[in-house]
């Protein structure tokens, strides 16, 4: 079975990188998190695999300047090791 990271809530970092940060890692969905009411909205969209390889399904990159919090988010991120 094959696992993605469709979306990280980041309530607080150890490293006060981020507070209350919603991250979207997926082409095929967009999800929110509303804390007033705990609820996490999910939406399925219509997309298209770019890739002509069935064997690649998503590509995400992290991108900005330095000491924007990349290696903070990367670090806050579940790894496979985790599971």
């Amino acid at each position: 079975m094959k696992a993605e990271l469709i979306y990280l809530w980041i309530n607080r970092d150890r490293h006060g990188c981020f507070q209350q940060e919603g991250f979207n890692f997926s082409p095929h969905y967009r999800v929110s998190y509303n804390q007033g009411t705990r609820e996490l909205i999910i939406e399925q969209l219509d997309q298209l695999n770019v890739f002509q390889n069935s064997h690649i399904a998503n590509v995400s990159a992290v991108i900005g300047e330095n000491g924007t919090g990349k290696t903070c988010l990367l670090y806050t991120s579940p790894s496979p090791r985790d599971s």
